[in-house]
C-alpha cells in the first residue's frame, strides 16, 4: 500500500510566498520607488491617494510610497540584525 506524499500545507505556501515577495520588493526599493525618499512636492502637500502618488503625499509633500517601500528595507534589516545578535548571544548561553 502506497502512502501518498505530504502537501505543503496551504497556509505556509501563502506565508512563504508573501515573505519573499515582501523580501524582493524590499531589495527593489530604491528602483521602484517613484519619487526620491525626501524628496518635497510643496504644492502636493495632504494629497490623498492618486495615479500620481498612490498612497498620498504627507504635510511635506513627500510621496508615501517611495518613504513607504525604503522604511520597509531598513525594518527588515533591523530585524534580521536583531534576531541574528538574539541568536549570537543566546546560543552559547
Amino acid at each position: 500500500m502506497r502512502v501518498p506524499a505530504a502537501r505543503p500545507l496551504p497556509a505556509l505556501t501563502l506565508g512563504a510566498l508573501l515573505v519573499g515577495l515582501v523580501l524582493l520588493v524590499s531589495a527593489a526599493a530604491p528602483v521602484l520607488a517613484p519619487y526620491g525618499v525626501a524628496e518635497q512636492h510643496i504644492g502636493d502637500r495632504l494629497q490623498g491617494p492618486s495615479p500620481r502618488h498612490w498612497l498620498g503625499t504627507d504635510q511635506f509633500g513627500r510621496d508615501l510610497l517611495s518613504r513607504t517601500l525604503v522604511g520597509g528595507r531598513t525594518a527588515l534589516l533591523l530585524g534580521v540584525g536583531a534576531v541574528a545578535l538574539g541568536l549570537a548571544l543566546g546560543v552559547p548561553i
